[in-house]
């Protein structure tokens, strides 16, 4: 397994140029070799190096098209183009207001008047579940029975609702 690892390290670094080049697809392009060598078979007549780019590509692809759904495309532009660093979910004030401040007392309690004032029982719940207890897009999406998209685009409503009252 070392040796096929060390024999297809350039096939992981070229696919993951592609991504960005950062430690973790590599990672998960290691896990594309682990998972290409459990599934080769050599009936087929496929060269292994064929076998392994698909798998490889699937774990990186998989694994940076889960980490954009945990942020906004706005931000998922940045961050790609090394303007911002990636540290977890952005803030409530940073996604409304379109700014990175320091939160303070007086900004927390704006930001519930807001809320309260503009949105409604579901929309509250639904900014609860994203950005006081800290889920994922994807873990609402299970939770609430509805697609990932369907969440972004919720999301993405909401905030602009409250865009639009602080004008």
């Amino acid at each position: 397994m070392e040796n096929l690892i060390e024999q297809h390290k350039k096939l992981i670094y070229s696919i993951n140029s592609k991504y960005g080049k950062t430690e973790d697809g590599i990672q998960e392009g290691i896990l594309g070799i682990l998972r290409a060598i459990d599934t080769f078979d050599e009936s087929y007549g496929v060269k292994f190096s064929t076998h392994a780019y698909k798998h490889i590509h699937r774990h990186i692809k998989n694994f940076f098209d889960k980490e954009r759904y945990k942020t906004t495309v706005h931000y998922s532009r940045k961050i790609k183009a090394g303007d911002i660093e990636y540290n977890g979910q952005t803030e409530l004030l940073e996604e409304i207001a379109g700014t990175s401040k320091e939160e303070n007392l007086e900004t927390k309690i704006f930001i519930n008047s807001l809320i309260e004032k503009n949105c409604n029982n579901k929309e509250k719940k639904f900014i609860k579940m994203l950005y006081y207890e800290g889920k994922t897009e994807a873990e609402i999406a299970r939770e609430l029975k509805i697609s990932r998209q369907a969440v972004n685009q919720y999301k993405n409503y909401i905030l602009q609702k409250l865009r639009n009252s602080l004008k």
